[in-house]
C-alpha cells in the first residue's frame, strides 16, 4: 500500500515558489514605503528650514530703508540698513556661501550667523518698492537629488 499522507516534490516546490513570490512582493512594498517616507521626510525638513530662513530674512528686509538696499554678485548678495531705536542705522548683509550651501547673515561686519543649510541657490531682485527673494533648497536621497523652491515678495515699508 502507498502512503498518501506525504507531499510530492512538485507540491513542495510549488509551495516554496508561491511563498517566495509573496515574500518578494511584501518586501518590495515595504522598501517602496520606506523610500517614500524618507523622501517625504527630507522634503519636509528642507521646507521647514528654508521657510525659517526665508521668514527671518523677510522680517528684517521689511524694515529696510529702500534707498539703502544694495544687491550684488548677480543677485546673490544683499546689503541693507535698518533704523535702530536711537535714530541711527545698522547694516546687515545676507549672502549664499556656495562652498557650504548655507545662507549667511552678517551683522555686525565680520560676525556671521548661519540662517539655513542645504541651500543650492539664493537670488534677490528689486523692482520699485518690491523685493523678491527666491531660494532653492536641495538634498540627495540614495544618490537622487530632492529639491524645492520658495519665493517671497516683500513690500518695503521705508
Amino acid at each position: 500500500m502507498k502512503n498518501k499522507d506525504s507531499f510530492t516534490l512538485i507540491e513542495i516546490l510549488v509551495a516554496i515558489f508561491i511563498l517566495s513570490l509573496i515574500i518578494i512582493c511584501a518586501t518590495s512594498i515595504l522598501y517602496l514605503g520606506d523610500l517614500n517616507w524618507r523622501r517625504d521626510s527630507i522634503l519636509l525638513e528642507l521646507q521647514q528650514k528654508a521657510r525659517i530662513a526665508m521668514d527671518r530674512m523677510s522680517r528684517e528686509l521689511r524694515q529696510a530703508q529702500g534707498s539703502s538696499i544694495t544687491i550684488s554678485n548677480e543677485g546673490k548678495n544683499i546689503s541693507f540698513s535698518i533704523p535702530d531705536l536711537l535714530g541711527g542705522t545698522y547694516d546687515i548683509n545676507y549672502y549664499l556661501d556656495i562652498n557650504s550651501n548655507q545662507i549667511i547673515r552678517e551683522y555686525p561686519a565680520g560676525t556671521t550667523q548661519i540662517l539655513g543649510n542645504n541651500i543650492s541657490s539664493l537670488n534677490f531682485s528689486l523692482s520699485g518698492d518690491t523685493l523678491t527673494i527666491t531660494l532653492q533648497a536641495s538634498k540627495s536621497l540614495r544618490g537622487n537629488p530632492l529639491s524645492l523652491s520658495l519665493k517671497e515678495k516683500i513690500k518695503l515699508r521705508n
